[in-house]
């Protein structure tokens, strides 16, 4: 493990109008390829508006106190029990058992079952993924996951092509690659190299359109923006990266109908949209605020954001704003995630720019807040930004930890939030959100970077609520 170095450059970059005022992460240290220092990522905030640049190389994740962690070596049987929290864990050769206030959890190898027993819920046609290694390269950037309907697909940034110094950027360059995932989690095929420029991958998005995957990303080749392309089903690129914008957050993608959507934020929220097969028209500012959060509403979208709060706001098909912002948080809340249920959304976020606290809360389908905000974590160790999916019975929201623990809390229709599960002792805690979570029938499928083996792989894993 190699501590990243800081981009005085970068930092400036995000200090966009109005001036910062006060920052937020320090560096911290990531899996190395043996090439040498990628890019940190840089943190700005004035009253109470943040830009975040979303690259792997800032220590942001957290974790909470009071928690009881069971862990063991392979085949080990553990328990543990808590009146308030319980925490399982979820590894291939381990068995493990909790017991939180009528909740039974209980996680094993691959081909086994794994199940909650909240009411109602039916985990009978859920197949789990035991955590496996998606590729053997050292991961420099956290994986973003897509379902087909049938598999996967995953994007990531890795260091494997620094040996070609002079052709693409050299010791300081890392390049985004795409692999297929079989229902198992088994790669299909070999990685494919998708980008080929100088300059670091700095946070990016991928999306199922229906016949193939619409790819996000920032680079900073040799000035930092904004790209998109287009790859086909078997994560063949399409055409050249789009130049979308000049400076940007790490981007949100999701389809609606047959229009992708893209959002983003540089000192205000910005949004694009295209029909399959098109080019993104020109950028519109949707709201004043920053790190935004996409997902499908009807022929529209819905995007969660923060300023002083957390708020929620409506797009039609056009991506015209069709709502007022709609507060979600009742305080300070920050990067937020966001996922459409059945009937409303789910959103998650931070209680701080690094995350620290984690605050869970339904929304209805015009927007409004369903009940309480409910609390997810609280106290040390710190916790880092969340994901969200939304699954047939509710949602589930996974989080990595600043002591390298990868957890996830089911959250039902009724808003009963489930006891933390550990998936990992050994996720790596680097970047805002050095992990992707999406819903698969009645399984939750999540994909981060793993320090089990040495350096940081991408690792996946599916788990039934």
């Amino acid at each position: 493990m190699s501590k990243r170095s800081t981009f005085p450059w970068l930092a400036a970059a995000l200090c966009v109008a109005p001036a910062c005022s006060e920052s937020g992460d320090s560096p911290g240290t990531v899996p190395d390829g043996g090439g040498g220092d990628a890019t940190a990522d840089a943190f700005s905030a004035d009253a109470g508006r943040d830009v975040a640049l979303g690259d792997a190389g800032t220590d942001v994740a957290m974790g909470d106190a009071g928690t009881d962690v069971a862990t063991g070596d392979a085949d080990a049987d553990v328990g543990t029990g808590d009146a308030a929290r319980d925490v399982v864990t979820v590894e291939a050769g381990m068995d493990v058992a909790t017991g939180d206030a009528g909740r039974d959890v209980a996680t094993s190898d691959a081909g086994a079952d794994v199940g909650m027993g909240d009411a109602g819920a039916d985990a009978a046609t859920c197949v789990p993924i035991a955590p496996r290694a998606i590729s053997d390269t050292v991961i420099m950037s956290g994986p973003r996951l897509a379902f087909n309907g049938s598999g996967y697909g995953v994007v990531w940034a890795d260091p494997r092509d620094r040996s070609d110094a002079g052709v693409d950027g050299g010791s300081a360059d890392d390049e985004l690659y795409f692999a297929r995932l079989d229902a198992q989690g088994v790669r299909i095929g070999s990685d494919v190299r998708v980008t080929n420029a100088p300059g670091n991958i700095a946070g990016a998005a991928i999306a199922w359109d229906g016949t193939g995957y619409e790819v996000a990303f920032n680079d900073t080749r040799p000035a930092f923006a904004l790209f998109s392309t287009r790859l086909d089903a078997n994560g063949s690129k399409q055409f050249d990266e789009v130049n979308i914008a000049a400076l940007g957050t790490p981007p949100s993608l999701a389809m609606s109908g047959t229009s992708v959507g893209l959002t983003w934020s540089a000192a205000t929220v910005q949004f694009a949209r295209k029909q399959q097969g098109q080019s993104f028209g020109s950028p519109a500012m949707i709201a004043t605020g920053v790190n935004p959060a996409l997902a499908p509403a009807g022929a529209g979208w819905g995007v969660a954001f923060h300023s002083d709060k957390v708020y929620f706001a409506f797009l039609d098909a056009q991506g015209t704003k069709t709502s007022s912002d709609l507060p979600v948080s009742t305080g300070a809340g920050y990067r937020a995630a966001i996922a459409a249920g059945s009937n409303g959304f789910g959103v998650a976020w931070g209680t701080t720019i690094a995350g620290d606290d984690l605050v869970f809360a339904r929304l209805d389908s015009a927007g409004a807040r369903i009940g309480n905000e409910i609390p997810l974590s609280s106290g040390a160790p710190s916790d880092g930004l969340p994901v969200v999916a939304a699954g047939r019975g509710g949602y589930a929201v996974a989080w990595v930890a600043s002591d390298a623990r990868l957890l996830l809390r089911f959250i039902d229709a009724t808003g009963t939030a489930s006891g933390p599960m550990m998936v990992s002792t050994t996720a790596f805690s680097g970047g805002p959100r050095p992990l992707d979570i999406v819903a698969n029938g009645e399984a939750f499928t999540l994909v981060w970077t793993d320090t089990r083996e040495g350096q940081g792989k991408p690792y996946v894993t599916s788990i039934c609520p």
